[in-house]
């Protein structure tokens, strides 16, 4: 059960901190676009006059967002690059419809939570693209309003989050831990010859994760420039742990090629973590964030669907199914 409660709340702060890899699974859980729904609709004839057809990329409740507007990055995606974007953009545009007074009473909320998570990005060194910001935004947007507006309905928090964690206070005592990114190949020379490049140059966090984003067969973590998390024995195995918490490498590329289950892993590590206890204070947000996730997921799917019933989004640039 401890670890259970640990690895849970480990995960919402990953989430929280790294949305792009799970964003698509949400909307089509939220939203039910999977094959195709009433977000997107046949182009009809009624374009304002004014506006290049060649220009247009989408209209959502009437408003035409046009090339001009994107980020010059759009232009040089693919078929399916602008596809997953648009049904991005198109799901986040639809659910914070109707929610402008909102964006106004959580401002501050909004830019301490943007602030916050890019620090941690910038922590593991992911460099977030001008279209990638845009949607990181948005969504960091709506799920503020989201907790916000769940959080309301909880008088006694506080009283929520103190009972949680003085019943599973042992469960917050953390294990010694390896901060890591990674770059994972199967192919061994390849990776030795990356490796090699690596330590030569003396690369940073952000270096390296520009070369996991290119290189790193592990497509769950190379969007996210490789990174892991903070990994103990359980995550990484006695052996596996023990050569990278012993190494004189405090921050930085681990020397040697490290082999498990027939891939090679190149190894940044960011930082060590000694064996420590969590306080109430250190973990008051998450367990908010556990405690009313559920909620705050049926919020932001009940607000999408309101808003989709009156939604009217064409797509005019590629030709769409979601």
């Amino acid at each position: 059960m401890r670890k259970k409660i640990v690895f849970a709340l480990l995960s919402i702060v990953a989430v929280a901190s790294i949305f792009m890899v799970n964003l698509e699974q949400e909307i089509v859980e939220d939203s039910n676009i999977s094959d195709g729904n009433s977000i997107i609709k046949e182009i009809n004839n009624s374009i304002d006059k004014n506006i290049s057809r060649e220009n247009l990329v989408v209209s959502i409740h009437g408003e035409y967002i046009t090339k001009d507007e994107l980020p010059k990055e759009y232009d040089d995606l693919n078929y399916e690059q602008k596809r997953k974007f648009l049904s991005k953009y198109i799901y986040l545009k639809v659910a914070l419809n109707g929610l402008e007074d909102k964006r106004v009473e959580y401002k501050k909320e909004i830019e301490e939570a943007i602030e916050r998570e890019r620090s941690r990005l910038e922590k593991i060194g992911i460099e977030l693209t001008p279209l990638e910001e845009l949607i990181w935004i948005e969504n960091i947007t709506f799920q503020t309003i989201a907790f916000n507006e769940v959080l309301k309905q909880h008088k006694d928090i506080d009283d929520e989050v103190e009972s949680f964690y003085k019943k599973r206070e042992k469960s917050f005592n953390f294990p010694d831990t390896v901060d890591i990114s990674h770059i994972s190949l199967k192919d061994k020379s390849k990776a030795d010859s990356i490796l090699k490049e690596l330590l030569d140059k003396n690369i940073s966090t952000k270096e390296f994760a520009k070369y996991a984003k290119k290189y790193s067969q592990d497509y769950k973590s190379n969007l996210n420039g490789g990174y892991i998390g903070n990994i103990g024995k359980d995550g990484l195995g006695d052996s596996f742990f023990k050569r990278l918490w012993d190494s004189n490498i405090t921050s930085g590329v681990y020397p040697e090629l490290l082999e498990k289950k027939g891939y090679y892993h190149i190894i940044y590590i960011i930082a060590k973590i000694k064996e420590h206890q969590k306080t109430l204070n250190d973990e008051r947000e998450n367990i908010e964030m556990f405690i009313l996730s559920k909620e705050i997921k049926r919020w932001k799917a009940q607000q999408f669907k309101k808003s989709d019933k009156n939604s009217n989004v064409e797509v005019f640039d590629i030709k769409v199914s979601l």
